[in-house]
């Protein structure tokens, strides 16, 4: 990495919807390019949000990045009763409706890639509450090689429209400026709830059991595309 996070011309709050901020050119790939470490707590997620990022995801892959993500869904307390079963009955449902809506899509196989080399984790977050609820925490920690760290929270998911379409407002923190303890309580939260410390009454973070990581390890083409054109090009060798 020529630069690190500190480098880089960060503004303190971005809001695209007032002024035209370009969040994908501005943000995401920049501080991808230059991380080893990337945090992602989101209630949604969409495949679209990774075809966005694709330059940064490739650069984050020469910087032998590593990414946890934590997405929600949703469940009932009587399911959770029965945790193991329920839980791996959802996974392979969704696993089952991957090949409808995945087809030719380089930017699950980028995913995929990641987490067949190990340089990505996922884990589902579920509230254990009598009605089905979401965990809608929402936020990310970049950091690079030599510590420096950017924070940011907001209302925006890491979804395609979340990131481009919707009014959402995003605050930008980081250790290098003065924001030590906003820096700090972000990245201990994520822990927390990575490990399933941060409200373990209400909240719970699990890998995908069953099907589910296997069936997207399975969409891995054995490197990282910049764009679908890419991918189709690689399949047609």
């Amino acid at each position: 990495m020529s630069e690190s996070l500190k480098d880089l011309k960060l503004k303190r709050r971005y809001d695209p919807s007032k002024d035209g901020t370009d969040l994908i050119k501005e943000f995401y790939i920049p501080c991808l390019s230059k991380s080893i470490k990337y945090d992602r707590c989101s209630a949604y997620f969409s495949s679209a949000a990774l075809r966005q990022v694709a330059k940064g995801l490739e650069s984050f892959y020469l910087n032998n990045g590593h990414a946890r993500f934590i997405f929600s869904c949703e469940i009932m307390e009587e399911e959770m009763k029965n945790i193991i079963n329920a839980y791996k009955e959802k996974m392979n449902y969704l696993a089952n409706s991957l090949d409808n809506t995945l087809d030719n899509s380089y930017e699950i196989a980028n995913l995929a890639y990641l987490i067949k080399h190990d340089m990505a984790e996922v884990k589902i977050a579920f509230m254990i509450r009598e009605k089905a609820a979401l965990m809608h925490i929402k936020s990310g920690l970049f950091e690079d090689e030599s510590g420096n760290k950017v924070y940011f929270d907001g209302s925006g998911n890491e979804t395609e429209a979340g990131i481009l379409n919707n009014a959402e407002i995003f605050r930008v923190f980081n250790n290098f400026n003065g924001d030590d303890c906003d820096v700090n309580d972000g990245e201990q939260t994520f822990n927390q709830l990575w490990n399933n410390t941060y409200s373990p009454e209400t909240i719970r973070t699990e890998y995908p059991v069953g099907k589910l990581f296997e069936k997207l390890k399975s969409y891995s083409k054995g490197k990282i595309f910049k764009n679908q054109e890419d991918y189709f090009y690689s399949e047609d060798c």
